[in-house]
């Protein structure tokens, strides 16, 4: 059960439902919910507010993880274009930034009896066999669209919006830094960004039909993770 809150109606947000998780993959579930409850269409844009993809491609177990959750949402229907924000300053995260807007062939494939899927991308001409895991059946193959982009480029255009946030967007510090990459601001200036971010998303008019929002403890310590919580929930009480 997720509680369900609203951003500040003097940001022209009151009403939108929302959650905040643990681990970025529970937002799935809440994507799930709000396709059954007509809170948004399948075929969505997510903005993917994140350090990282969460677009693994490669072996994975049937569990969903926060790797490769957008892909299942891929698989399901329910995202069809990913606008991937990433921090400033970032080097190259993963193969997709070389291609900052590019249509993508995501391709799922399950092994019985071992149940193991295997996620590629065919313009980068990635097949299970290129991966060493032969004898693959192709069982879903969707399109999506991908723009990589900084939140000063972001653009996109109203209705059908899911704006999901990971904390490690404006602290990173955790085990996967990203070719060692950290976003590790003083507190008055990490609190400046959160109040930025959010103005941003109110300029641009967006208005997202959701919002989720991860913690990601792996990645941000405690100290700012409070810091984070405290001011996203100020935006969303």
């Amino acid at each position: 059960m997720y509680k369900i809150i609203s951003l500040k109606p003097s940001l022209s947000f009151s009403s939108i439902p929302n959650t905040i998780v643990d681990s970025h993959e529970k937002v799935l579930a809440f994507w799930q919910e709000a396709v059954a409850n007509g809170l948004i269409q399948k075929g969505a844009t997510v903005i993917h507010v994140d350090t990282h993809s969460d677009m693994f491609l490669g072996r994975n177990p049937v569990m969903t993880t926060k790797a490769n959750f957008i892909n299942e949402a891929i698989t399901l229907g329910i995202i069809g274009k990913v606008i991937w924000v990433v921090p400033n300053g970032l080097p190259e995260v993963s193969r997709f930034q070389s291609r900052t807007k590019s249509e993508i062939n995501l391709g799922f494939f399950e092994k019985v009896p071992y149940k193991t899927r295997l996620y590629f991308d065919s313009w980068e001409s990635r097949t299970a066999e290129s991966f060493g895991f032969g004898g693959f059946n192709v069982s879903q193959y969707k399109k999506v669209e991908l723009e990589v982009v900084r939140l000063s480029e972001l653009n996109c255009e109203a209705g059908n919006v899911v704006l999901d946030i990971d904390y490690d967007f404006f602290s990173n510090s955790g085990y996967d830094t990203r070719r060692g990459f950290k976003i590790d601001p003083p507190d008055n200036e990490l609190e400046s960004n959160i109040n930025s971010f959010f103005r941003r998303i109110m300029d641009l008019r967006i208005n997202p039909n959701i919002i989720t929002a991860a913690k990601s403890f792996e990645y941000v310590n405690v100290h700012h993770r409070n810091i984070i919580d405290k001011a996203v929930r100020g935006f969303l009480d």
